[in-house]
């Protein structure tokens, strides 16, 4: 974000404080000056000191960076840009998971009787089985 006013700064600050549930009473207390100060630094006051500012700042954990226009075109170019891809929504929204879960239920139970008739069949009980070949099935 480009911070060009005061109002700016203080605009900042005011939805940090906020974004991390603080009153503007406990900011100025973590940061040392007062809460008229705070009062006035989120307003926009420009007669605030610097140093006190960057404190502020500090107790938000609020990283202040520069960049010239070279810098600034340099990393722009060094951007590498993602394509936006969109990909159709599935509506799920009409079906019926209830019929869907009892089927599951009634092919796991199908699935068991299968295998129970082939053991029946083929006489495999307790891991012993017969000496019958696929074909004599």
């Amino acid at each position: 974000m480009r911070l060009r006013t005061t109002s700016d700064f203080g605009a900042i600050a005011r939805d940090r404080r906020r974004q991390l549930k603080l009153s503007q009473a406990q900011l100025a207390e973590r940061a040392g000056v007062t809460r008229q100060w705070v009062v006035r630094f989120e307003r926009g006051a420009d007669d605030l000191s610097l140093a006190k500012v960057l404190t502020v700042l500090r107790a938000l954990s609020i990283e202040l960076r520069s960049e010239t226009p070279e810098q600034a075109a340099a990393r722009a170019s060094s951007t590498v840009r993602i394509p936006r891809i969109d990909v159709p929504r599935i509506d799920l929204s009409g079906i019926d998971w209830t019929s869907i879960s009892a089927r599951l239920a009634r092919a796991e139970m199908d699935a068991s009787a299968v295998v129970d008739n082939f053991r029946e069949r083929h006489a495999i009980r307790d891991g012993s089985t017969r000496s019958e070949t696929p074909d004599d099935v």
